[in-house]
């Protein structure tokens, strides 16, 4: 009786590990779905931060000239102006933010991108393997199923998610917060439907391998997210993405590219029009905000926060009219560049129209006023210069004379001493 038990334990054991190896079934759309907008968002990371580097590198180049531009004017002016001053730190301070992305993206992006490319390919893998197999009728060997019914095999059109390969020319963070998430979501449908007869999900390994059945090791679709282990049972997809190296690389580069890429937008001011929309802006700029704190020395005042109200006050001009006298008074400030190299043409340009080759074309101009001065300038230098050698030739001469006279008098010392010593010597004599 004993025996027979035994022997009834173990063959339902050795089906119960028949069974097992013979789990399989096929992936739900909906779950296909959200690893196909995995791999599109990690596929868009470079995309996206190229064009933020982009943009900011275009916004660098602007605000740097625009921080030369007000430095200019304040050189040029009778006398220090807050309005000049406030709008030195708005552009320095724009300048900073911009520069600290830059700085923080660009030594972030290398690795993000690689990682979440990895990632991305590694699904993208797994997606063509699985949409590949089953049969025209879509009874059998179908890795794939649709909508409420498990015998239906999806179409192509039902996959146009993940076929569309192309990555979009704008991109947004949406991207960023879908790959950052700690899970994939599967939701109800991350369990595999038994009746179909997906070969990739074979337990018994027959489908990926020829060799040893016991010696098999697990075929990791998609790096993991779909595990097939010989003997194992029911295979299920894995919706954690801890435990999953590749994927959670990219969950975490993604989260700390998203910490930081900004969504600000840094419009240049290049000219009149743009500065009467950034001071006339409702609600305020929060930078210029910042920067009437910082040019009145009230940065750290808590109890003060300045306002709309603030800047037209400081810049003299009342919201409900578009006219800024200060403008018109900023527009007064012209230097001279030479538009032509050949005939040495010249003309009045108002300091904030210059462009960056006007502006160095104006610098260089001042710059050959410094360096190659009028004629009645380099009269007056030479006329210096002659008299500074000729007191040179005075002074040598006034040496020469003074040791040509110590010289003199020694001779005329030793004379009168040798005259003395004979008038004595005869004196004797006598």
């Amino acid at each position: 009786m004993l025996t027979l038990v035994v022997a009834s334990t173990l063959i339902i054991n050795h089906n119960s590990r028949i069974a097992a190896a013979a789990a399989q079934g096929a992936v739900h759309l909906t779950a296909l779905t959200e690893l196909c907008k995995t791999a599109k968002a990690g596929k868009t990371v470079a995309a996206l931060l190229t064009n933020r580097i982009t943009k900011l590198t275009g916004w660098e180049a602007e605000y740097s000239l625009f921080c030369q531009k007000i430095a200019t004017v304040q050189v040029m002016e009778a006398q220090p102006s807050m309005q000049l001053a406030t709008l030195k730190e708005f552009a320095n301070t724009t300048l900073s933010a911009i520069e600290s992305e830059l700085k923080e993206l660009a030594e972030a992006a290398p690795s993000a991108v690689a990682k979440t490319a990895y990632a991305a390919g590694l699904i993208a893998d797994f997606v063509a393997i699985f949409t590949s197999t089953g049969d025209t009728t879509g009874i059998n060997n179908v890795c794939i199923i649709n909508g409420g019914s498990d015998e239906t095999k999806v179409g192509d059109s039902d996959l146009g998610y993940c076929f569309a390969q192309a990555v979009r020319a704008k991109t947004t963070n949406d991207e960023l917060k879908t790959l950052a998430k700690p899970r994939f979501n599967f939701g109800d449908k991350a369990g595999l439907t038994a009746p179909k007869s997906c070969p990739p999900t074979k337990a018994d390994g027959t489908t990926y391998s020829g060799g040893t059945a016991g010696e098999l090791k697990p075929a990791k679709w998609g790096s993991g997210v779909l595990t097939s282990t010989y003997g194992g049972s029911d295979v299920t997809l894995t919706s954690t993405k801890r435990g999953l190296p590749a994927h959670e690389a990219a969950r975490s580069a993604a989260a700390t590219i998203k910490t930081k890429i900004k969504n600000t937008e840094c419009k240049p001011v290049t000219s009149t029009e743009d500065m009467r929309a950034l001071l006339m802006a409702d609600p305020a700029d929060e930078t210029m905000l910042t920067a009437i704190k910082i040019a009145t020395n009230k940065l750290k005042d808590i109890g003060y926060t300045p306002t709309i109200t603030d800047v037209e006050r400081i810049f003299g001009f009342n919201g409900k009219h578009e006219n800024v006298p200060f403008i018109k008074i900023l527009d007064q400030y012209k230097v001279t560049i030479q538009e032509d190299s050949k005939t040495e043409q010249t003309k009045q340009t108002e300091v904030m129209k210059l462009t960056e080759t006007k502006f160095q074309k104006a610098k260089k101009k001042q710059l050959a006023k410094t360096s190659n001065p009028s004629p009645k300038r380099r009269l007056i230098k030479s006329a210096r210069a002659q008299t500074r050698k000729q007191q040179r030739i005075f002074a040598i001469r006034s040496r020469m004379q003074l040791n040509a006279t110590t010289s003199l008098s020694a001779v005329i010392t030793k004379v009168q001493l040798r005259v003395t010593k004979s008038a004595n010597l005869m004196k004797k004599s006598y």
